[in-house]
């Protein structure tokens, strides 16, 4: 959602302002940060390399599973046409 103003359709004549450009650099950067900081456990945890792989494989997951069903909605989209 943050690429958008980043690297959207180059066809349009209408170019994002430099105000939502650096809006959606510093949206991407804090969902990276809080990406980053959420493996380390807050509190003592019995395996803590166990919890970080766990919530590596979800984001990772959740990543995944998302740009299939944006591939699958593109393709759909494409064969409705």
């Amino acid at each position: 959602m943050f690429a958008i103003p980043l690297v959207g359709n180059r066809k349009l004549p209408i170019k994002p302002r430099i105000w939502l450009r650096v809006a959606a650099v510093s949206g991407f950067i804090v969902t990276l940060l809080f990406v980053v900081l959420s493996i380390f456990p807050v509190i003592d945890v019995p395996h803590p390399a166990s919890y970080a792989w766990k919530t590596v494989a979800v984001v990772v997951g959740a990543n995944v599973l998302g740009g299939v069903f944006y591939i699958s909605s593109r393709q759909q989209h494409r064969m409705a046409e």
